[in-house]
């Protein structure tokens, strides 16, 4: 008598259903735990849509239909987003692997071709200094050391939110913070000095002795910190409270984000390398750590300086030795002609003869300015220094 055996997608039937049973609770377990619920999210709409289309199968043309139609409402970025959902979900329940679509990735590469991702606006360090010095420390207290805090060690919104009071030790002249629960489950441990110190340190003072959590950031209103934990949305709130503070252009545009591309962009432009950014952010991926770097004037100036060291030569631009060699002699000749007379009486000599012989001037032969223009032209486009200029009368 045989017996009939449920199997599961995509297994073979050369295993028991036990080995089945734990390679899918071992797939189910691969999923991020903060996102599951997001993951069987999308997957499910996927499953809708199948179903409101009359499809009974998932193909590249079927996946290739459903994100042509989600390229009608969603960006680029959100449509990788959830293709790489797809691609887990589909996996796990079908044993499909997307990843072997050529077309439907190339369809996506195109989609993302032109596309300007709108990010957050970043702040300079001369507006943060203004804010921390005269914002009203009864008003902003909380503020400044959330920033503060966020700015030092790049952390996101709910690494702040999450950070707790034994996570912050005091060292006498500096901070030790240690960021536990991060998104890539890596703890970092970053450092703050004075002045910030001791700002974050006022802030701590407040804090209530009965408050029943230990989580660092409670809410700070008129000058005291009451009992209730600061919340996601408020931390995400701070870089806009600030911009709208100082006074900057679109403060929507100052996200939860901006502390830590602000602190990103800070460490680049101060000399830091991609290596110390990577691990200043925990970030694997260099192309990611440099989506972090907001473009500054301050370093565009600083590549100039690396890329046109070396074309000025004591202040004159080196250009074509021979218009060089003339300007020398020139100089040399102006020099001659400034030096006193030898007497009154040579002076007065040469004064007479001046008013009978005509101003005497640099003589250039035609071949001299042929030679100079043909050197031009060999060389190309540089600093043009006309013969006429030159000639002193």
């Amino acid at each position: 008598m045989s017996r009939r055996i449920n199997r599961l997608p995509g297994c073979s039937n050369e295993l028991p259903p036990a080995i089945h049973m734990a390679t899918q609770e071992a797939i189910e377990n691969s999923l991020p735990t903060e996102s599951r619920n997001y993951y069987r999210k999308v997957h499910s709409e996927f499953e809708d849509w199948k179903i409101t289309k009359n499809v009974m199968v998932t193909n590249e043309t079927v996946l290739l239909a459903y994100f042509n139609e989600l390229s009608k409402t969603l960006a680029p970025p959100t449509l990788w987003s959830k293709y790489s959902i797809l691609k887990t979900m589909i996996m796990k329940e079908e044993n499909l692997d997307l990843g072997e679509y050529e077309k439907l990735k190339r369809y996506l590469r195109e989609r993302n071709v032109g596309f300007q991702p709108k990010k957050s606006s970043v702040f300079t360090r001369n507006e943060l200094n203004t804010f921390f010095i005269q914002a009203p420390d009864h008003k902003y207290l909380g503020a400044k050391a959330a920033a503060g805090m966020a700015i030092s060690g790049a952390c996101r919104r709910v690494e702040i939110k999450n950070m707790k009071v034994a996570d912050v030790v005091d060292n006498g002249d500096f901070l030790t913070i240690t960021v536990k629960e991060t998104k890539t489950h890596v703890n970092r441990t970053f450092t703050i000095n004075n002045p910030l110190r001791e700002t974050i340190l006022d802030y701590m003072s407040l804090r209530p002795t009965d408050t029943a959590h230990d989580y660092l950031f409670v809410n700070y209103q008129n000058g005291k910190c009451t009992r209730q934990a600061m919340g996601i949305n408020k931390i995400g709130k701070i870089p806009e409270e600030i911009a709208s503070w100082l006074n900057l252009d679109n403060p929507e545009t100052y996200t939860g984000h901006s502390f830590r591309r602000t602190s990103a962009t800070w460490l680049i432009d101060g000399g830091g390398s991609l290596e110390d950014l990577k691990r200043h952010g925990t970030w694997k991926s260099s192309t990611v750590a440099e989506g972090y770097i907001a473009d500054s004037i301050q370093r565009k100036r600083k590549m100039n300086d690396t890329i046109t060291n070396g074309l000025f030569d004591d202040g004159t631009l080196c250009v074509d030795p021979l218009a060089t060699k003339i300007k020398r002699r020139i100089t040399a000749y102006r020099e001659t002609r400034s030096q006193p007379s030898s007497s009154t009486s040579s002076s007065s000599q040469s004064s007479r003869s001046s008013t009978n012989k005509p101003t005497t001037s640099i003589s250039w032969s035609d071949s001299s300015n042929r030679r100079l223009q043909e050197s031009n032209s060999k060389r190309g486009p540089s600093v043009n220094i006309s013969l006429n200029d030159c000639c002193l009368q």
